[in-house]
């Protein structure tokens, strides 16, 4: 998994700085520094923070993360196109 690249696209995304992030999440600025450096990984923990005070969809999270060549469960595949479809929809609507 890929978690620097998946917080870099998150932050970059929400339009916020590494502190600005770090506060919303309720975790360090130097976490963030880490994680986004590759010197850490997110935990369970982070995943659910973002999930829940960024809503975005945990789906989202672990496919931002995937590295390529490595797939992701089938499930997680139903669910991700799902929410690529809902989000087609609304911006086509």
């Amino acid at each position: 998994m890929n978690h620097s690249r998946a917080l870099k696209i998150i932050r970059a995304a929400k339009e916020l700085s590494q502190q600005e992030l770090a506060q919303k999440l309720d975790i360090s600025k130097s976490l963030v520094s880490l994680i986004e450096s590759g010197d850490r990984n997110m935990s369970e923990k982070v995943v659910e923070r973002i999930v829940q005070k960024l809503k975005i969809p945990k789906e989202l999270v672990l496919l931002l993360a995937t590295e390529g060549g490595k797939s992701i469960p089938s499930e997680d595949k139903l669910k991700v196109g799902k929410l690529l479809l809902d989000i087609s929809v609304k911006t086509n609507a």
